[in-house]
């Protein structure tokens, strides 16, 4: 840090993500006088929240880059060219969304990535395989994608057409097996960037990964079956991940599991219906993929 006081930014402050950044810092920093509020030039003037005070909404295009020692980018691509100019003068860029380069950017992995990863960490070694589908909430779509999801189910429950600007299609009573363009293989662009993620944080031999769209707003969720090369101990196992701060939900039926609901504001993994049969493994597992995302921005920059 290049003051006792650091100048912190947050590009994309008006959406979901830069949000959720702004909570986690005014948390880790509550003391702090010098953070930036960024966006684009229609939410100039608009307010945003740290902690208990209110921001005002800067433009991002008009913004010095030498003034900026940490800028947590979550804006859209409109907002590269300042990251990469904070970059390249020597500072700390956090970035979100996987678009900068240079030595002073620090890739913040896909929730979805950190929440497989930190999971497969508390597992037995020797995991060689593992299957998912995950289930991701419109907020995924940013804060736009929140808004579009109550206007479809509004106007769905009185019979009234509505215009799909973000979502692809119909999420409101519905589910879509498709999240972005697939490529020749099949995966979509955001599978194989999950993948890609994962494989940086913690490699497995064979994965296999299918992302749907469900109609929530918030909470990220898993259903996961991994393989290892001799059979799990269902006793130690979750003795392990409870040791590792992941909540085990295992009371039987009378343990209900948790829903993405159940975890909004939540940075902790819940892991329940944890199923051992011989070396394999099936469990379901959930928590607030935002605000995970959130709090790990903070602690690659603090």
């Amino acid at each position: 840090m290049t003051t006792a006081d650091p100048c912190f930014a947050v590009s994309g402050a008006t959406g979901a993500v830069g949000r959720a950044v702004l909570e986690a810092l005014a948390v880790a920093r509550p003391a702090s006088k010098r953070v930036l509020a960024l966006a684009s030039a229609e939410s100039v003037d608009d307010t945003v929240g740290f902690g208990r005070h209110e921001l005002s909404v800067l433009d991002t295009a008009t913004q010095d880059p030498a003034a900026i020692d940490i800028l947590f980018h979550a804006g859209a691509a409109g907002a590269d060219a300042l990251a990469q100019a904070v970059a390249d003068a020597g500072k700390t860029v956090i970035d979100l969304g996987g678009r900068l380069h240079g030595d002073t950017v620090r890739h913040c992995p896909h929730p979805l990535a950190l929440m497989i990863g930190q999971l497969l960490d508390a597992l037995p070694a020797g995991i060689e395989r593992l299957t998912m589908t995950a289930m991701l909430p419109v907020v995924s779509y940013g804060r736009r994608g929140v808004d579009e999801l109550a206007q479809q189910t509004t106007a769905l429950f009185n019979q009234r057409g509505y215009d799909t600007e973000v979502l692809p299609r119909q999420v409101a009573f519905n589910l879509l097996a498709q999240v972005g363009e697939w490529a020749d293989d099949g995966a979509t662009e955001l599978e194989a960037r999950v993948l890609r993620d994962l494989d940086a944080l913690h490699p497995v031999a064979a994965v296999s990964l299918t992302a749907a769209l469900v109609p929530v707003f918030f909470g990220h969720a898993v259903s996961l079956e991994a393989q290892g090369a001799t059979a799990f101990d269902r006793g130690m196992l979750v003795t392990g991940l409870k040791a590792a701060g992941i909540d085990v939900h295992d009371d039987g039926p009378a343990s209900a599991a948790p829903s993405p609901m159940d975890v909004l504001g939540q940075t902790r993994l819940q892991v329940s219906r944890v199923r051992v049969q011989d070396n394999r493994v099936a469990l379901w597992l959930t928590t607030d993929g935002l605000r995970l995302l959130a709090a790990h921005a903070i602690g690659q920059a603090l």
